[in-house]
């Protein structure tokens, strides 16, 4: 029975709602499982974000525990702002400094693809690729952030351009929600048309001048802010003094990077995460 595992007096409301792909809007409880439980796979003794809506799901499955879907659901939850963010932030920075693989390098390339509905497609096949360099942005130089309506000056991620490869340069600064993995891999996509590859970053800086980027700002959703000049220089010769913090941000590991989008790649990969994770093809 799913008692063996959670507590159910534990249960809590969490009123904190997001928008997602179809605009519909999802509510998030919180779950407190047994600390016995919680060590057994070394996941962190905290109250765990769900959607309200997977709790039947959670009893048909006897109150099993899926990592990949609870690591997932925590990035979703934090891709609405809530007031309680950061401390998620900080518990997803100590599940990668428990769980991700070390590959000894601090700046690589990754090359991956999206899941597409029919694997034999070739155009489907041909838009699903992404590459990025994983890297510390130089914020002196032009660049693009991550911010969020709560905490507007504070930087979540940042991304330029990498020369040498020609790829979407990625750093973070904090545990991402699933939107900023989104960013990563829409503007990380090899190809814009068949005969066109994706200029991944100047992409990314056209969508900052656009009205959506305002809209989601104001919906308290993360966000793109496009830094001509260097991060804080409004122009060459105004600064925000507000950003002056930001200057001395050190960057997470970039296998703590790599580490959060596998976890969205194995539950999107695998059937029963997908499930579990209430995901579709599109």
């Amino acid at each position: 029975m799913i008692t063996s595992n959670i507590q159910k007096s534990s249960i809590k409301k969490d009123t904190s709602q997001r928008s997602d792909k179809s605009s519909m809007l999802k509510g998030f409880s919180k779950l407190k499982f047994k600390n016995n439980v919680l060590i057994e796979h070394g996941l962190p003794d905290i109250e765990y974000p769900i959607p309200t809506e997977k709790f039947p799901l959670l009893v048909e499955t006897g109150g099993k525990i899926f990592p990949e879907v609870l690591i997932y659901w925590i990035m979703d939850y934090i891709s609405g702002g809530p007031e309680d963010r950061e401390i998620y932030e900080i518990n997803l920075l100590k599940i990668a400094e428990e769980f991700a693989p070390s590959t000894g390098k601090s700046e690589y390339t990754y090359k991956s693809r999206k899941v597409v509905k029919d694997p034999d497609d070739f155009y489907e096949n041909h838009y699903a690729k992404w590459t990025i360099r994983l890297q510390t942005v130089d914020l002196s130089k032009p660049l693009v952030t991550v911010q969020n309506k709560r905490s507007k000056d504070t930087v979540l991620g940042a991304f330029s351009y990498h020369k040498e490869t020609y790829n979407l340069q990625v750093c973070l600064y904090t545990g991402p929600s699933l939107n900023v993995i989104e960013y990563i891999r829409t503007y990380g996509k090899d190809n814009y048309t068949d005969t066109r590859k994706f200029n991944s970053f100047s992409q990314m800086v056209g969508k900052t001048k656009k009205w959506s980027s305002f809209y989601l700002q104001d919906e308290n959703q993360d966000y793109l802010c496009n830094w001509e000049y260097g991060l804080g220089w409004k122009n060459p010769d105004l600064f925000d003094e507000d950003y002056q913090k930001s200057l001395n941000l050190n960057s997470i590991p970039s296998d703590w990077v790599l580490f959060f989008i596998k976890i969205v790649e194995v539950v999107e990969k695998n059937s029963k995460l997908r499930y579990m994770a209430g995901l579709s093809l599109h």
